[in-house]
């Protein structure tokens, strides 16, 4: 009998053991996902903000090009302006 229990108990250590090794492996195995995520997700965010730096210097320049032709307009305004003065002035 005494021999019995000691198979049974060598079978459940065994169960147990092989549980812990497939548990082992299993947590290795997201350990490397979650850290190729953090590593995809630090790459998408780097690419992001030069993403966003390019967007924001296309942005000045936009407004740049804008407040020069606004300028342009008003001094174009007003040359016409004063040509229209000059052509009526008796």
């Amino acid at each position: 009998m005494g021999n019995m229990s000691s198979r049974s108990s060598r079978r459940i250590w065994i169960k147990k053991k092989t549980e812990i090794d497939e548990l082992a492996g299993t947590k290795q195995k997201l350990s490397t996902i979650v850290e190729d995520t953090e590593h995809h997700i630090a790459d998408l965010q780097e690419q992001l903000q030069q993403e966003l730096q390019h967007a924001k210097q296309e942005a000045r320049e936009a407004v740049e090009a804008r407040d020069a032709y606004a300028e342009e307009m008003a001094d174009l305004t007003e040359w016409n302006a004063n040509s229209t003065s000059i052509t009526l002035s008796p």
